[in-house]
């Protein structure tokens, strides 16, 4: 996939490869559910946790602050944002945010701490890395984006997440993690995900209910 662009056809993605062991393992029986999902059309506040940044470069969606932006006009959320301090780019207008349905928590919380912000909010919003993979886990509705990645590794695929990607760019994938440079030096692949794109994502999902 990395060097000639080919895709195969097992598109399965690693968490129905992870049921269908633990199925076989136990006879049918063992494999976990995720609890259901809150009705958010009726909620009175919604909560959304932005997970920002990752461990490769090329896996940060560079539109961070003007999303937090445009989710605080939203006329019922409330925001909280995570990310490991060294992972996150573009943090620092996000510091002096003053809105009180806003919550900073780049760098404050631990892994176990981190799991708990996921497990109560309601929409997950993040880039490809370990924090998406516990939203599905806790049955989250979460929006995910991916650049230097695609959905054919098996890892974020459409089955468990809301995935915006560009699609129309042949040099995708180009790299098994994600790199730290864009090898053409555009970085397009994030870049042309808009803002936009991801308000909607969320809206559609407040409106929907779950």
């Amino acid at each position: 996939m990395l060097l000639f662009k080919w895709f195969l056809g097992d598109k399965k993605s690693v968490s129905e490869k992870y049921v269908e062991a633990a199925a076989g393992l136990t006879g049918g029986h063992g494999a976990g559910k995720p609890s259901p999902r809150v009705n958010l059309k009726n909620k009175k506040t919604v909560d959304i946790l932005v997970h920002d940044g990752a461990k490769w470069k090329n896996k940060r969606w560079p539109y961070v602050l003007e999303l937090a932006t445009e989710l605080l006009k939203l006329r019922k959320t409330r925001v909280t944002l995570t990310g490991v301090k060294d992972e996150v780019d573009n943090s620092g207008g996000l510091l002096y945010h003053n809105s009180r349905r806003f919550k900073n928590l780049v760098g404050k919380t631990d892994f176990a701490g981190l799991l708990e912000e996921i497990r109560r909010t309601d929409i997950f919003v993040g880039n490809d890395t370990a924090a998406a993979h516990a939203a599905a886990l806790y049955g989250k509705p979460a929006i995910i984006f991916l650049g230097p990645t695609v959905q054919a590794f098996g890892f974020i695929t459409g089955r468990d997440f809301i995935v915006l990607e560009n699609k129309g760019l042949m040099c995708r994938p180009c790299h098994l993690h994600g790199g730290d440079k864009c090898p053409i030096g555009s970085f397009d692949c994030m870049r042309s995900i808009s803002v936009g794109s991801a308000l909607e994502a969320v809206k559609k999902i407040i409106s929907r209910g779950n």
